[in-house]
């Protein structure tokens, strides 16, 4: 690495000292809190309110939900609108690439923990050569070295990867075979702590180095710290080194050009707020509230401390005591000269009140209700929170959740890049067209990449709140129902997919669609009917649609000049009356019209045989068709195995 370049982000590392100090402070005030340093007796309490934590718990869903809420990840444009269908099975590409081939899944759950933790979290997306698949990795923001004034990591002049690898998986891990240095003395010098080499002496390292454990050095042994550098030589030209900051004189692995077609570092940051143009200006919920974590976690001592002291007072003895220790005060005990525990009056304050105070205000800073102690009423002067209008509720929950939206659209602008970034790796990178679709696997044209203009993340900043996004749909539908104008299938699959994400694919079936089969599952049963085999209507059966195929398979058969089966065209004639009286149960009017409209039609097919059947006779006999001699016999009764008409089924019995 260029000395000039190692000497920048040292300084850039030097510069940010008090911003990364906090870091680890963070950390701490999430996990185990900061400890009460002194005392004011033995055993004393020391308690840690988990506010920080709770916060977090809570917000974490409302980007998660925007990401997995809606059925796809990302819906996507056409360059021309006639193409619009066409791009439909490439969102359905890109999501199983994102979902099943690659870990996006694992690692957005981290970016979620990360950006509230710390106020900003970096995913890192790159093609994984070796299972021809995309790669995502979230790393913490202290583990990202840019300038000070970084507005965009994609374009930073530079950018530092700090990677902690342990000794094993430099020498044998599964990226070990990037890294071809492997001689021992060499290894000595870049593990953990060794005093490094050259660049000791450069005033800027040793600067660095005395507060930046874990990014210029660390103190175990068996961890390695390699710096992977991005240098934006041009601003389409990127360089990438790898260097140990112990020994940044040597290369550990030869630098390279980026190839990637959209020339950007392969990085993209979540900040949870926009206060500044710089990578370091964001504030994470830890940050927001650490003094308020801090005082309810005193006044909890403070509580607990008084609890103490009420429960145990001090006592004052009627004589002198040369040896206190000679008392043993335990419940039972006889103490042979008089006692007075000494007063000490009512507490000046309500803990339990100033706590809820504290978290009021924290949860109007965090943007988040709280439902807990901040939702009483802790002050004398005020309303009761049940003397509340409904009016007054809905205002505040609407201002949360303007709030939380305001900021999920902060969060959806920086997805929507990450998803182009991973739409150009893919376009770019895979050549594998397969996708799965529900249960079918389907292959994606090749030319249809090309149609795409742009892509977006799918839903809305309110993605999250389902509740109310179904809250709304139930009130939409009943708004616009019977609206002409209104595509009502689109209604009804924006309820399903609200309902649980899928259920459009498993469950939605257009009007048509669904008459179709049902005439086609009518259709399949009529040659089985007419051989003789009995077939009853099952439940799903929509009986009027099947009642009208089964008719016309009877007219058909009756005008047919076969001869059919006489049982087979009884199993039909049954068929046809089963469903007819099924539909008689839910609709008698509509079972009646079809009946009536068999009749006509059987009546017209007999009159049309014996009409030709006359003509036929008047030709043997040398006659004018349609004449008959005085006293003639009528034309003889239909052929044997040809259907005569049915008799009408009649109203249904009463009652």
């Amino acid at each position: 690495m260029d000395r000039d370049l190692f000497k920048k982000i040292c300084k850039d590392i030097d510069g940010r000292k008090e911003w990364a100090d906090r870091q680890p402070v963070w950390y701490r005030m999430r996990r185990e809190g900061i400890r009460r340093i002194n005392k004011p007796y033995p055993n004393a309490a020391d308690r840690h309110f988990p506010l920080i934590e709770m916060a977090i718990k809570k917000l974490k869903p409302t980007c998660l939900l925007q990401i997995f809420a809606n059925e796809r990840l990302a819906d996507f444009i056409a360059a021309e609108p006639q193409d619009t269908n066409d791009v439909v099975p490439v969102a359905w590409w890109f999501d199983y690439k994102m979902r099943q081939k690659s870990n996006f899944e694992d690692e957005i759950d981290l970016i979620a923990d990360y950006r509230y933790l710390y106020g900003n979290a970096v995913m890192k997306c790159i093609w994984d050569e070796d299972k021809k698949q995309l790669k995502f990795d979230a790393i913490e923001p202290i583990f990202i070295i840019v300038p000070d004034n970084t507005d965009d990591v994609r374009t930073a002049a530079y950018l530092v990867h700090v990677k902690h690898l342990s000794t094993w998986d430099y020498l044998h891990g599964p990226e070990s075979d990037l890294y071809p240095n492997k001689d021992k003395t060499f290894l000595k010098t870049i593990q953990g702590g060794s005093s490094g080499a050259d660049y000791q002496g450069e005033y800027e390292f040793v600067s660095a180095k005395r507060s930046s454990e874990g990014i210029t050095h660390s103190n175990d042994e068996d961890t390695i710290i390699l710096w992977e550098a991005y240098e934006r030589k041009e601003f389409d030209k990127c360089v990438i080194h790898t260097i140990s900051p112990q020994r940044a004189d040597i290369d550990i692995r030869p630098p390279f050009d980026l190839t990637y077609k959209h020339n950007l570092n392969p990085f993209m940051d979540f900040p949870v707020e926009k206060v500044g143009k710089s990578f370091y200006s964001s504030r994470g919920i830890a940050e927001l509230g650490a003094p308020f974590q801090s005082y309810i976690c005193k006044l909890q001592n403070g509580k607990a401390d008084a609890i103490d002291w009420f429960n145990f007072p001090m006592l004052s003895a009627s004589k002198d005591l040369p040896i206190t220790q000679n008392v043993n005060l335990e419940p039972g005990v006889i103490i042979p000269f008089q006692v007075a525990p000494i007063q000490l009056g009512s507490p000046p304050i309500s803990w339990d009140a100033e706590m809820a105070n504290t978290r009021d205000t924290a949860e109007q800073l965090f943007g988040v209700p709280d439902f807990g102690m901040g939702e009483k009423a802790y002050d004398q002067g005020k309303r009761k929170s049940t003397d509340e209008t409904a009016t007054e509720i809905n205002y505040k929950a609407s201002v949360t959740n303007q709030t939380i939206d305001l900021a999920n659209r902060v969060f959806r602008r920086k997805l929507g890049m990450l998803y182009q970034m991973a739409w150009d790796l893919l376009c770019e990178k895979d050549e594998d067209m397969e996708y799965l679709q529900g249960a079918d696997f389907h292959a994606l044209p090749e030319d249809v990449k090309d149609k795409v203009k742009s892509l977006r993340p799918s839903g809305s900043a309110g993605s999250w709140n389902i509740a109310q996004r179904w809250q709304k749909s139930v009130q939409r539908k009943a708004l616009y129902g019977q609206s002409p104008y209104i595509k009502q299938n689109e209604l009804d699959k924006m309820s399903l997919e609200l309902d649980e994400p899928g259920l459009v694919e498993r469950l939605y079936q257009d009007p048509g669609e669904e008459e179709a089969n049902q005439m086609e599952a009518q259709a399949k049963e009529i040659p089985a009917l007419k051989e003789g085999n009995p077939i009853k209507p099952k439940p799903s059966d929509k009986h009027d649609i099947h009642a009208t195929v089964a008719a016309k398979g009877i007219v058909k058969s009756a005008m047919s000049n076969k001869n059919e089966d006489p049982e087979g065209m009884q199993q039909l004639m049954n068929h046809y009356k089963q469903h007819i009286m099924e539909l008689n149960k839910v609709n008698p009017q509509l079972a009646q019209q079809i009946d009536k409209q068999l009749q006509a039609a059987m009546t017209q097919v007999m009159q049309n045989k014996q009409r030709q059947q006359g003509m036929a006779n008047d030709r043997m006999l040398g006659r004018s068709p349609g004449t008959m001699e005085q006293g003639a016999a009528p034309p003889p009764p239909p052929p044997q195995g040809q259907t005569a008409p049915p008799q009408p089924m009649g109203p249904p019995p009463a009652g």
